[in-house]
């Protein structure tokens, strides 16, 4: 197999045998014919190492020949190859700049003689994705690149040379380069990911649902929360409407000299916790429409014999049974003193069971009531009449409760009040028993005789609906039909 040398570089080709035609020196890019005789393959030899950068005078014979598109140009291979890998450059499909600057430099040499000198490869002004194409797109590129720097000519001054003699050992220092570029990238990829899983854990577990950054404050393994946005509900035409209707209803709902905090200075409150009896565990959140100061409350509290006490970086005031600690600016938290000194203690996110993350996840605590309920905890802590956790289950719905493992739901006040409950039974089989029993108790609601008119029209609002091992209850009533119920029922609010 016959070896063929580039007319103006030091490089060597070998090329099949009985192969005419033109060809492309990969070192500077200088297309040239070529004549072989026939063989079957070719192979990479060894040749002497590339001399200095001055490329020697090139055959007086041969010319350089402008690529055409039609030209074929065989396959071969790279006998010189001193620096191997600036030949691995070329070679393989490495998606840098490097093979191109250093083409540019021997184009350079090629017009090393005294006469105008090509324009260097403008490829530098090139977009970076037409950089970064595989090798036959490469090609293309470069016989346009060609024709390019046919015509445009620069002046070549002595600094040049210096320069580019730097450049030549910068393929070298760029692969070096490039793996502590590699690494530090992979660095970030890694802090990054880690920090979206994170921030994204987070976000899935309190965000998506409304509940906000106030659930830190709620107890270790709570099996009720439950949340209402105060100022949204006052400022509502339902609410509005519900005052009209019942004047005594705003006296009511004085907190005051309870708390000290007027309802008006209420933005929302959150409460969860897991058992009532002698020590409760629940915890109110309060949020605050401007800060507070303990201060403040301890003027308006009605009995404000407290003590003051310091748990971590938290002051808590105790009264018997009650205590209170402002632990922002704008929350305040309300509790038995021992439940609240648990969660200062812990001061960071609350432990919660599976079952309460599926209950909440129901629960769209972005609307103005929101509540979640583990029910299948609160059934194996004895949540029976009004013992355990205070919920009302009897003995005829008592084995009924047992395969329902949660539920959480919502409800949006505006002009109407519309909401969702959903069930998360233990299986499908159990949900669709459920259903069934809903959907059976609200016929006999609505033909029950002692059932108001009212309340019969309420229930034709209610729509049961069953998903796998969940069945939604969905509603949306209007205010007016909600206190015709309420007065029908003798309903003071």
């Amino acid at each position: 197999m016959p070896v063929i040398t580039c007319p103006k570089c030091p490089a060597r080709l070998k090329a099949p045998d009985g192969v005419n035609g033109n060809t492309r020196c990969p070192k500077c890019g200088t297309v040239f014919p070529f004549n072989t005789p026939a063989a079957p393959a070719f192979e990479v030899v060894d040749g002497p190492p590339a001399p200095s950068p001055k490329a020697p005078a090139p055959p007086p014979p041969r010319k350089p020949v402008v690529r055409t598109e039609t030209d074929e140009e065989p396959d071969f291979e790279i006998v010189d190859e001193k620096p191997k890998k600036r030949v691995a450059a070329f070679v393989d499909d490495d998606e840098t700049d490097r093979p191109r600057k250093r083409r540019a430099r021997d184009e350079d040499d090629e017009d090393d003689e005294p006469k105008t000198k090509r324009k260097r490869d403008d490829e530098d002004d090139e977009p970076k994705a037409k950089k970064r194409r595989r090798r036959d797109d490469d090609e293309d590129d470069d016989d346009d690149d060609d024709t390019l720097r046919g015509k445009k000519k620069r002046r070549r001054d002595d600094d040049d040379d210096e320069d580019e003699d730097d450049e030549d050992d910068r393929p070298r220092k760029k692969k070096k380069k490039k793996r502590s570029g590699i690494g530090a990238v992979l660095a970030f990829a890694g802090i990054g990911l880690a920090l979206l899983l994170l921030v994204g854990g987070l976000l899935w577990f309190f965000w998506p649902n409304g509940v906000g950054a106030n659930v830190r404050y709620l107890p270790d393994n709570s099996q009720i929360v439950a949340s209402i946005k105060v100022e949204e509900l006052l400022s509502s035409k339902a609410y509005k409407q519900i005052k009209d209707e019942f004047p005594k209803v705003e006296k009511d709902l004085e907190t005051e000299k309870e708390f000290g905090l007027a309802l008006s200075d209420i933005s929302s409150v959150l409460v969860g916790g897991g058992k009532t009896g002698a020590k409760p565990d629940f915890v109110m959140v309060v949020q605050t429409t401007k800060s507070v100061k303990a201060d403040d409350l301890l003027a308006k509290i009605k009995d404000n014999k407290f003590t003051k006490e310091t748990v971590g970086d938290y002051v808590m005031y105790t009264r018997g049974t009650n205590a209170f600690c402002v632990a922002e600016s704008k929350v305040v938290l309300i509790s038995e003193p021992d439940a609240l000194r648990k969660v200062l203690k812990r001061d960071g996110k609350p432990n919660f069971s599976d079952g309460m993350k599926a209950a909440i996840k129901e629960a769209d605590f972005s609307k103005t009531i929101a509540v979640a309920v583990n029910v299948k905890e609160i059934v194996a802590l004895g949540g029976k009449g009004g013992n355990g956790v205070g919920l009302p289950i009897d003995r005829a719905a008592d084995e009924y409760a047992k395969n329902v493992e949660g539920f959480g739901g919502w409800v949006s006040v505006n002009t109407d009040i519309n909401g969702k409950f959903t069930a998360i039974f233990k299986d499908d089989k159990a949900a669709a028993d459920g259903k069934k029993l809903l959907d059976g108790l609200s016929v006999m609601a609505k033909n029950a005789k002692v059932v108001p008119t009212e309340a019969v029209d309420f229930l034709e609002h209610l729509e049961f609906k069953l998903s796998g091992n969940r069945v939604e209850l969905a509603w949306a009533v209007e205010v007016s039909k909600i206190l015709k119920l309420a007065k029908s029922t003798g309903s003071k609010f």
